[in-house]
């Protein structure tokens, strides 16, 4: 009776020890469970007041480009994520020296924030590298020197903004050159859509207003002179003829004074005139295969 008294409390024992051994087992697996939460990455929250769109230093605008209205790679900056790190746009080096270096730098970088702004989500986005850090080390020295007189880490964001912007005020308007260069200027006809012709020669316009820093002033102030650089470059022959005739008339008074509606209305008469062109060489060459 004794031996049996014995054994059902060894088996107790047992029991009870596979049961703290089970209990500690759970005990550590939900310590362990709950470490790893506490350690895992949360998602940054973000401001409901954040701006998503980097804004472009070098647009005009009243209130001046500071330091911090610009996200950079900055340590200092928070709350900001990288995304698909190796798939992001280059932003532009400048290690030129002339004005309209300058101006292409910043054509550039307006290209490459503009691509960066398109990453701008609410959930996640990309930094955008600072105008400062864009340029060439050998050239922020020199420029630092002759320009700022100062060591180059003491130059602001504000004043390489500043310092790019200056590249857009021209420094002298000489249009008897600009008229001189504009003699060159000549519609390509390879192209058989219309508005292929117009934008090449839109494009080979401004080539030539920007040689001289005078795209935007001519714009504002010299709309008709533009108009008239347009015109003397159509092609072909006859079709410069015509136009040079309908500008002549009274209600075709608007167009020698509004550059982008004369450039809408080149575009609809040409294709009228390609259309009859085509349609007479048809003719023509039917004529003489019947002869």
């Amino acid at each position: 009776m004794e031996l049996q008294d014995v054994n059902v409390d060894n088996a107790s024992d047992r029991g009870q020890a596979q049961e703290s051994a089970s209990a500690g087992v759970d005990e550590l697996t939900e310590r362990a469970a709950a470490m790893q939460l506490e350690s895992a990455p949360s998602p940054m929250p973000r401001s409901p007041g954040l701006r998503l769109q980097i804004p472009n230093p070098f647009e005009p605008s009243d209130q001046p480009v500071t330091d911090e209205l610009m996200q950079t790679v900055s340590p200092v900056s928070s709350g900001q994520l990288v995304a698909a790190a190796s798939a992001l746009p280059q932003p532009p080096r400048f290690e030129s020296r002339t004005m309209q270096d300058r101006r292409n730098f910043m054509r550039r970088y307006e290209t490459y924030l503009t691509a960066i702004n398109a990453l701008q989500t609410q959930w996640g986005g990309a930094f955008a590298m600072p105008v400062g850090a864009c340029i060439e080390s050998r050239t922020k020295r020199m420029v630092a020197r002759y320009e700022f007189n100062t060591a180059p880490h003491l130059i602001t964001e504000e004043q390489w903004i500043g310092y790019f912007m200056k590249a857009n005020t021209p420094s002298h308007v000489d249009y008897a050159s600009v008229d001189k260069a504009m003699k060159k200027l000549q519609m390509r006809t390879a192209w058989s859509e219309p508005e292929s012709r117009m934008m090449n020669l839109q494009a080979d316009l401004e080539a030539v207003l920007d040689q001289f820093n005078l795209t935007e002033v001519a714009f504002e102030h010299e709309q008709r002179r533009i108009v008239k650089y347009l015109a003397n470059a159509l092609a072909p022959a006859s079709f410069k003829a015509a136009i040079a005739t309908k500008l002549t008339l009274h209600e075709n008074k608007r167009y020698k004074n509004e550059v982008v509606p004369f450039c809408a209305w080149m575009t609809t008469l040409m294709r009228e005139f390609m259309t009859w062109e085509q349609a007479a060489r048809a003719a023509a060459t039917a004529g003489q295969s019947s002869q």
